[in-house]
């Protein structure tokens, strides 16, 4: 079976899908993501998905350094 592999990220911030732009940029500076004034990153990886099927929602997770540095390995899959 093949081994999964994770980033963890440094920060992870969920914020609702209809948020303005402005509250946007003041939520992930607030919680640590260093974004400027056209909202982007700083410094490091940021990652933003929308929420699926009815949620509604944004996840951002950011990550401070390098994407590929010190990957966590995962338990491997179990067939169902």
């Amino acid at each position: 079976m093949p081994t999964y592999f994770a980033h963890l990220a440094t920060i992870t911030i969920r914020l609702p899908l209809d948020i303005d732009r402005e509250a946007e940029l003041r939520a992930l500076r607030q919680a640590g993501i260093p974004v400027n004034a056209q909202g982007q990153v700083e410094a490091g990886y940021l990652f933003q998905r929308d929420g699926r099927g009815q949620k509604r929602f944004t996840v951002f997770r950011w990550f401070a350094g390098d994407v590929d540095s010190r990957p966590v390995q995962l338990r491997e899959r179990q067939a169902h």
